[in-house]
């Protein structure tokens, strides 16, 4: 039980898990289902605490495994979406403000603090500058590098 709620809170919006919510929801019942397993390959009566203990760290593995390649996929997203950005960028003549890149491509203009993010991976591998901030100095204008 104390698994499941671990897990269950940690799928919560803001949480470790929240990128494989789907995959996480159905983590404590294929635990179960794996220490059922585990105890018919040991011939056991029933369900025994040493099954449920190994199927647990087996669902953790697999959790931590999956959450791995979210992640990474989720880098390689944002990666091909910061190349699209300057691209749209350059073909607009090297530079670009935030409002301009909310009519931009389509999956860059997902929301202004998505564009922020998408912006910083350019700048932090010194493919644009920052031009402009708003009053909160958040950068709202970059300028390609390579133009």
């Amino acid at each position: 039980m104390e698994c499941y709620n671990e897990i269950e809170a940690n799928l919560k919006a803001g949480q470790p898990l929240e990128v494989i919510r789907a995959t996480g929801a159905k983590m404590a019942d294929n635990m179960a289902r794996i220490a059922g397993v585990l105890a018919v390959v040991d011939g056991a009566a029933s369900i025994t605490q040493r099954h449920m203990a190994s199927a647990i760290q087996l669902g953790q593995f697999y959790l931590s495994e999956q959450l791995r390649l979210a992640q990474r996929s989720e880098l390689e997203s944002i990666a091909q979406q910061a190349q699209e950005a300057a691209d749209w960028i350059k073909a607009k003549g090297g530079g670009a403000t935030i409002e301009e890149l909310q009519k931009g491509p389509r999956s860059v203009r997902k929301s202004v603090d998505h564009i922020r993010d998408v912006m910083a991976l350019l700048v932090e591998h010194g493919r644009c500058t920052i031009t402009a901030c708003n009053g909160s100095n958040k950068p709202s204008a970059w300028r390609l590098t390579d133009v």
